[in-house]
């Protein structure tokens, strides 16, 4: 399936970030210039080809880049290698890219498959996620959907996310950003949230949709939240309205990946929570590096990891 980020919506998103988006055979490559020289990276590009990486170097060369990066839309499932990535990673190869350690977007995630009917899905979840689920609903936990936030709402969620980020040391969202993703998305951006009995959020989303697969993109839940189930009941009605929507596919948009420890070393509690709730299991492969600047290459060439 074709990713988010490359995606029109994105690629606004990315323009409100200041990043330059130039459309290469089908393909959004992003440009930050700093100063008289640039960086380029591309996200999960949907194909990779010896016509597309020549058209990217000669952007790199236009724009003084200092190196461009790479990660590839062509995930394991289910621990089978796709036969693709090992193809696109020789070509990458051929045309100069080296491997890299760092990771720009969550290099391992769980799709769950929303084709199956709602009672198989909830048949996927394991025991304790159903009984967690039943438990809040129980108890009087309400989950609601909304598009198109006013600005109020908007401040609203951002401050919700700092209080439960900083709860579990988690890095949240400026409102700035909040908001300029929320523009370039529109109706394609919605958020989810959990209340007890007294009005109050419990936990807070937001899902972002492109073609037929949900992505969640921000999550956040309280500790009185995680007390009462609501993170259980919140994924649960995220999974439900999202096959209501018609879509097929439900990103958890990333899991912890053993092969990146510092990238993703506080994510274990939130991963082995995701996990009980059925799905596949996409393992990303390496980004993939080249650099145009001569410190970068010599560093590259002694084997000397650079965290870009």
């Amino acid at each position: 399936m074709k990713d988010l980020r490359q995606s029109r919506n994105w690629a606004n998103y990315m323009k409100e970030l200041g990043w330059e988006a130039v459309l290469v055979d089908g393909v959004y490559v992003y440009i930050k210039k700093i100063g008289f020289v640039s960086v380029i990276k591309i996200h999960r590009a949907n194909t990779i080809s010896t016509q597309l990486l020549k058209k990217i170097d000669s952007l790199a060369k236009e724009n003084k880049a200092l190196f461009i990066k790479i990660e590839l839309n062509e995930p394991e499932k289910s621990m089978v290698f796709s036969k693709t990535a090992e193809k696109e990673i020789a070509l990458l190869k051929r045309h100069g890219y080296v491997i890299n350690f760092f990771p720009l977007l969550t290099p391992s995630t769980i799709v769950v498959d929303l084709t199956k009917n709602e009672q198989d899905l909830f048949k996927a979840l394991k025991e304790d996620a159903r009984y967690s689920v039943k438990k809040a609903q129980k108890s009087g936990i309400k989950c609601s959907f909304k598009r198109f936030p006013t600005i109020e709402e908007m401040k609203m969620y951002q401050e919700f996310f700092e209080r439960a980020g900083k709860e579990r040391h988690l890095l949240v969202p400026t409102l700035n950003s909040l908001r300029k993703r929320l523009k370039a998305f529109g109706k394609k951006a919605i958020f989810v949230e959990t209340k007890n009995l007294k009005n109050e959020i419990l936990s807070a989303g937001v899902i972002l949709i492109f073609q037929n697969t949900g992505y969640y993109s921000e999550l956040g839940t309280l500790q009185e939240g995680r007390k009462l189930l609501a993170n259980y009941l919140q994924l649960w009605e995220i999974i439900k309205f999202l096959k209501s929507e018609g879509l097929k596919n439900f990103d958890m948009d990333g899991i912890a990946d053993e092969r990146f420890p510092q990238f993703t070393k506080t994510w274990a509690g939130f991963s082995f929570f995701k996990k009980k709730f059925g799905g596949e299991v996409y393992r990303y492969p390496f980004p993939y590096i080249k650099y145009g600047n001569i410190i970068f290459k010599l560093l590259g060439r002694l084997g000397q990891p650079l965290p870009i």
